[in-house]
């Protein structure tokens, strides 16, 4: 099987570091393609003084999600678990080039291209992109590329595309990933690995594994258990396309939300009160630490 990974940049978060190894040591990737139009927008790798402008402002704009970013904060000064979680939240979400810790990927050929748009939030490659990969792949992997695709990438190689997605796309689908699991009581939450499909978080399952929740003490932890379930979930999910162990279905027909949804005044304040019932009810001392 020969790979097309797809990348938003070679500074990858260290979360992702572990499936693209995992992918570059048990399968051919000769082709890595790199959006050349990402901006990252991330808060993680900012000093404070930006964090505070950047919270600032999304506040006003009505995003209130902002202040579970400041209930974390307080909770990080007054309980250990909770700090040894955030740092090993913040630890993975910081950027590191590829080439650090997978240098096997130098060996592909790397093309930097510009998404087509075709449509408000939609997007295709170019052709001279596509030729590219229909005469060096046969599957196309998407790593931290999140861009909606639709149109003739989805269909230029046999195995089509394949991505992550941070739920079980059966019950839930879109973003933000654990957040409507965790104000709605779930016990469990799901990633799911896909191929790809017109429909948003709505491709066929590949690989769905289920994480236990039920001790959770914050969203955060949620969040942490859900980056921490992926590092051999990419590599699963080839094998069985490679043997054909499988069959093209269920597809995601879970619930759709949205960011905007999550950012609601009553949903933000749901999730608060929750994480601040559950740290507030156990907050144990954590003498090991989560940095590897």
């Amino acid at each position: 099987m020969k790979i097309c990974l797809v990348m938003d940049s070679l500074e990858r978060r260290r979360q992702s570091h572990e499936e693209i190894r995992n992918i570059v040591e048990q399968f051919d990737v000769p082709l890595v393609l790199v959006d050349k139009t990402f901006k990252d927008e991330s808060v993680f790798d900012k000093g404070p003084r930006r964090k505070l402008l950047e919270a600032v402002k999304r506040l006003l704009r009505g995003r209130f999600t902002v202040l579970i970013a400041l209930e974390d904060a307080i909770a990080a000064r007054l309980c250990e678990r909770d700090r040894q979680v955030l740092e090993r939240l913040s630890w993975l979400n910081e950027r590191q080039h590829i080439f650090e810790t997978v240098p096997k990927l130098e060996e592909s050929e790397i093309v930097y291209f510009e998404p087509k748009r075709v449509g408000k939030e939609r997007y295709d490659f170019p052709e001279d992109v596509l030729e590219k990969v229909r005469s060096m792949c046969d599957t196309i992997v998407l790593e931290g590329f999140c861009r909606i695709l639709t149109g003739n990438v989805l269909h230029v190689v046999k195995n089509g595309v394949i991505s992550g997605h941070g739920a079980d796309i059966t019950r839930y689908r879109g973003r933000p990933h654990g957040f409507f699991e965790w104000i709605e009581d779930q016990k469990t939450v799901g990633v799911t690995i896909q191929r790809l499909t017109d429909e948003l978080d709505g491709g066929y399952v590949l690989v769905c594994d289920q994480g236990d929740i039920s001790d959770a003490r914050s969203w955060a932890e949620v969040r942490l258990e859900l980056l921490e379930m992926r590092g051999d979930l990419f590599v699963r999910a080839l094998r069985r396309i490679e043997a054909q162990d499988f069959q093209l279905g269920p597809k995601g027909t879970g619930v759709l939300h949205t960011q905007r949804m999550a950012d609601r005044f009553g949903a933000t304040m749901r999730c608060l009160l929750k994480d601040l019932r559950c740290r507030l009810w156990n907050c144990p001392k954590v003498e090991s630490s989560w940095r590897r």
